[in-house]
């Protein structure tokens, strides 16, 4: 039974896999879990391989003893399909720890076979970030004044509760981030306090993360967004 809705199929709803090199908060040994998106974290980006005509979520240690590993016992009934976009995490002998988006738009996480993942094709233009993304807020990105650069607006609400973000930052490759200072200025991720903003552009979609310091009570911009 397959319970992902994966960005491969054009009806689906996108999913996109949150990993890479980013602060983890893992369980120790066999366990892949969640992450904590401290530091500068990169969103690295793959596709499931089109030899794997199903690339199924396999159980944690804690979950099953002697997994992650390749026997029947540890396969979840989860899996991805060939084409449906990822983002990597840490290998453990065959197996590489995944972060994703469920089709009720959930971070979760699980070990995939390493074998069924492709790299990522070359890194988006900076024509392909621009635009107005709906998720899980509302954010514009337009060509900033500055040379490369991108200029974002977003908001976001949880009740009577709302957020903004503003920033002028500079993509690298696929991945996007800043700190905003309550002031004029756009630092970077790994500087200064207050609302800091992940972003990752997949072929379909843009994923975001915060760290819930960006609005009031509850509001969050995390999220896998699509273009209006």
């Amino acid at each position: 039974m397959r319970v992902l809705i994966l960005v491969a199929a054009a009806s689906a709803v996108g999913l996109a896999l949150l990993a890479g090199s980013v602060a983890r908060a893992e369980d120790a040994g066999a366990d892949c879990g969640t992450l904590d998106m401290g530091g500068t974290p990169k969103f690295t980006l793959g596709t499931i391989s089109p030899k794997a005509a199903r690339s199924y979520v396999i159980r944690n240690g804690s979950e099953k003893a002697g997994c992650p590993s390749p026997s029947s016992q540890c396969r979840a009934k989860s899996y991805l399909i060939a084409g449906d976009e990822v983002v990597l995490g840490r290998t453990s002998g065959a197996f590489v720890c995944t972060q994703f988006v469920t089709a009720k738009k959930n971070w979760s996480a699980g070990w995939l076979l390493a074998a069924d993942v492709v790299p990522a094709a070359a890194p988006p233009s900076l024509a392909a970030w621009v635009g107005t993304w709906e998720g899980g807020g509302t954010i514009t990105i337009k060509p900033a004044v500055k040379a490369g650069a991108l200029s974002i607006k977003g908001s976001a609400a949880f009740k009577d509760n709302t957020g903004e973000i503003e920033a002028v930052a500079v993509p690298d490759g696929a991945n996007l981030s800043f700190t905003m200072d309550g002031g004029d200025k756009t630092l970077p991720v790994d500087q200064g306090e207050g609302c800091k903003v992940w972003m990752g552009r997949g072929r379909r979609n843009l994923i975001v993360a915060d760290n819930g310091q960006c609005g009031g009570v509850n509001v969050s911009f995390e999220g896998v967004y699509t273009r209006r």
